[in-house]
């Protein structure tokens, strides 16, 4: 790590905005712990600015930011880390509007990418889904939650679980009617457990979202993954 302190301290494209993190001790000692040994290519990214939409600004400061956001990966915590770098603007963004790509949206293609092994890329305005493997040419979308989700559904108990398994169900036919349609679709189950157990009802949300797909999707279900299931 003591390495990463050094190709970071002395890159002059961000001097100034890691001297600003060094002001926090624990912001710095996770983020040199993360991002000591990240790729060449995702270092020579983070050096640089990027815009979107041509008026969409991403500074070195905010791209230092978003991966500081990321909460702790729970397994393959290497890979997570590499990709999440790697996966930095301008690398990864919406095809349809050129916009950022949320976070549990990053972490839900690297859990892909795990399930599938292999590294996908972001979908190029008119091509299919979200993701592609540009060795099978099979296109993907994905969805999950993220980490701060929890509480959102868990606010007032059965009833805003129950709400938003709705909405989440009703995502899925979402994803299905997109034009062009895409190839799979990865459901990333992830915090549904934690969720489920709030109300004390195991397993509750996720036997909801299949009993849904069952019902509604029947013919698509071998287009589906699950993840962390």
């Amino acid at each position: 790590m003591l390495g990463g302190w050094i190709r970071y301290r002395y890159e002059p494209n961000f001097i100034n905005v890691f001297l600003d993190l060094s002001a926090n001790e624990a912001s710095l000692f996770k983020f040199l712990q993360n991002y000591w040994n990240i790729s060449d290519e995702a270092f020579e990214n983070l050096k640089l600015s990027s815009v979107y939409n041509g008026k969409v600004k991403v500074t070195v400061k905010d791209k230092f930011e978003r991966l500081l956001e990321y909460p702790d990966a729970s397994h393959d915590v290497a890979y997570f880390n590499k990709r999440r770098a790697k996966m930095l603007p301008p690398e990864f963004k919406e095809a349809r509007n050129g916009s950022l790509i949320r976070l549990h949206e990053v972490d839900n293609a690297i859990e892909l990418e795990l399930h599938l092994a292999t590294e996908l890329r972001s979908s190029l305005k008119g091509e299919p889904g979200d993701l592609i493997d540009d060795v099978t040419g099979f296109s993907y979308d994905t969805m999950g939650l993220g980490h701060t989700s929890i509480n959102d559904w868990t606010e007032f108990g059965i009833n805003t679980v129950n709400e938003k398994i709705v909405g989440f169900n009703n995502s899925i036919t979402k994803h299905f009617n997109k034009i062009p349609p895409f190839d799979y679709l990865a459901i990333d189950y992830k915090y549904f457990d934690e969720i489920s157990q709030s109300i004390n009802q195991s397993n509750y949300v996720r036997n909801k979202i299949d009993l849904y797909i069952a019902q509604n999707h029947s013919g698509q279900i071998n287009k589906i993954i699950k993840l962390n299931y």
